[in-house]
């Protein structure tokens, strides 16, 4: 008998003719992903921020320099973590047409609600913040999240990763909040963990991806395909190329004078099922 898993991806994708358009309306946008450790029972949440760096320009130094922060506090405003670190850029490339900059973090985190802060400033007075809610798992899932990515890549045990990759296993994956994809390079690289739930020896399953509207109506569908899972768990990993494809709806991206710079097209979803 094979065991049918539906699995939503809250974050949309972006499509548009270049990449370098930063992704939501936000100054800030944050993206946790959930994964379950099997071996300790608890959350791993692995995330990613993107900033707007237009908000942090110097107004007239040649180089723009700005602070970062991410603290994570649990229900009771109990702060469990911060980190801080320090950017600096051309600020050139700071107010180019649509520049931003990626952040990654990760926690462990046992059952119940935390709050994410990344926070942006610069010694001028500059600030731009993001604060949001994530939940732990408060038992073993059948799957992660669903993490959307624009590149996959296998690495060593030694190797390091840029800001906005995650690592999962022996694959680093670079993805965004909200992952942008050109129209002529339009790879979307799906990932997630299938986690073994009692009685389960391990077994086939057939993946189906697809891209949805909002409202769940399937827009792009690919291929179904097999998926060995063992009894352990397995992970569902594959790439759906997008070339071709337009969004039924796409916005203009303007310039500071209202010029329209490009058009960027956003998805609403990807489920995998």
């Amino acid at each position: 008998m094979m065991t049918t898993v539906l699995v939503w991806a809250s974050a949309a994708v972006l499509l548009g003719p270049r990449a370098g358009q930063g992704g939501g309306d936000s100054a800030v946008t944050v993206r946790p992903v959930r994964f379950f450790s099997q071996g300790t029972g608890s959350t791993v949440i692995e995330g990613t921020s993107e900033i707007r760096l237009i908000g942090l320009a110097a107004a007239s130094a040649p180089t723009t320099r700005y602070r970062v922060e991410i603290a994570i506090a649990d229900s009771s405003g109990l702060e469990l973590a911060r980190n801080d670190w320090t950017r600096e850029l051309p600020t050139d490339a700071a107010r180019a047409a649509g520049a931003t900059a990626m952040e990654s973090f990760r926690f462990a985190a046992a059952p119940g609600r935390y709050r994410i802060v990344v926070r942006a400033s610069t010694d001028g007075g500059a600030v731009l913040e993001r604060v949001m809610e994530v939940g732990a798992f408060t038992a073993r899932p059948l799957v992660s999240d669903l993490l959307l990515a624009t590149a996959a890549r296998e690495a060593a045990d030694s190797g390091s990763q840029a800001p906005g990759e995650i690592r999962r296993g022996r694959w680093v994956l670079r993805t965004a909040p909200v992952p942008h994809l050109t129209f002529a390079e339009a790879a979307l690289t799906y990932y997630t963990e299938i986690y073994p739930w009692p009685g389960f020896a391990g077994g086939q399953a057939l993946l189906s991806l697809e891209v949805v509207t909002g409202a769940g109506r399937s827009l792009v569908r690919a291929a179904p395909q097999q998926l060995r899972v063992g009894a352990t768990g397995g992970v569902a990993r594959g790439t759906m190329d997008l070339a071709g494809f337009r969004p039924p709806v796409c916005n203009e991206l303007l310039d500071r004078r209202g010029d329209v710079l490009d058009y960027i097209c956003p998805i609403d979803g990807v489920r995998v099922w």
